[in-house]
């Protein structure tokens, strides 16, 4: 909550998950990891914010939260290997040659103005989601969800390249169609 002196406003900023220590509302921390643990969930690879002004200070105050980021959502066949039943242990992300955006993005937020400052060295074009002791590939399609920084679709797509637990690996194409080209 900020006051400043002689100003009868509230402000009330929200950010999830709060940083730990001192922190300069300025430039908090905030980003898409390059690494991502299915096991933690979608929810933990995201930075929330929201901020609301009030005039005089009432019992509630409702605040709309949201992401500056995106999640992606992948429909992985339960067939990656003719014949054999899949476990997954990683899937990475990356675009095709010529992508010149970021699929994960770190940097800081000000809460004061609402502005994200980009830092190059925690940001790639390319993702990896751990699945750890392996994920089975039971349905015919498994959901699997990735938080990406904001991208446009490149023409191609983007690959993904799964390797199963015993370290065999293998490469499809996903949102290669026209209908799925352009801005996430």
């Amino acid at each position: 909550i900020i006051s400043l002196k002689g100003d009868h406003n509230y402000r009330f900023h929200v950010v999830y998950p709060y940083p730990e220590g001192e922190v300069d509302l300025s430039a908090i921390p905030v980003g898409v990891p390059v690494k991502q643990n299915h096991a933690d969930g979608i929810m933990k690879s995201l930075t929330f914010l929201g901020s609301a002004n009030v005039i005089s200070v009432i019992p509630t105050v409702q605040m709309k939260v949201s992401t500056m980021f995106s999640i992606l959502e992948f429909n992985v066949p339960n067939d990656l290997r003719d014949g054999f039943e899949s476990t997954i242990k990683t899937m990475k992300v990356t675009p095709p040659a010529g992508f010149d955006g970021q699929l994960a993005q770190g940097g800081t937020f000000n809460v004061y103005d609402g502005t994200f400052t980009p830092s190059p060295s925690a940001s790639s074009n390319e993702i990896t989601m751990d699945f750890g002791s392996g994920l089975k590939l039971e349905d015919p399609y498994t959901k699997v969800y990735l938080a990406v920084a904001p991208f446009t679709v490149p023409e191609g797509g983007l690959n993904l390249t799964f390797t199963d637990v015993d370290g065999t690996a293998t490469e499809i194409t996903a949102f290669n169609s026209d209908k799925e080209i352009g801005s996430v």
